[in-house]
């Protein structure tokens, strides 16, 4: 649900839900219900909320993710998950970073 999701963001961030409403230019109680599913918050607050926490607006709402282009991701050499002396394949690599960044985000 929204309000699971966002607490776990926000707890996992460090934030208070004061902090989160000052970042929002809203009292605290105004956030709290967000929080309690008391209230639910326009689209601008949402697009805020998602920029705040460094989540997509699609996991906050329905707990998926917007597609990552791994095409951009792996085209860094840096950013490539290398194996033994760097031989891994392109292919592999989309397959392991897929692997990661879901996992990653499951557990959110």
């Amino acid at each position: 649900m929204f309000r699971e999701r966002l607490k776990k963001c926000r707890t996992s961030k460090g934030y208070s839900q004061q902090q989160m409403a000052d970042f929002l230019g809203i009292t605290r109680q105004g956030y709290g219900k967000y929080e309690t599913g008391k209230a639910e918050p326009d689209l601008t607050t949402l697009t805020k909320l998602s920029n705040i926490l460094g989540v997509s607006t699609d996991f906050l709402l329905k707990g998926t993710h917007a597609q990552f282009d791994l095409d951009e991701i792996l085209s860094d050499p840096e950013t490539l998950i290398a194996g033994h002396n760097g031989t891994i394949s392109k292919e592999k690599a989309k397959v392991l970073l897929y692997y990661l960044l879901k996992n990653e985000f499951d557990k959110q």
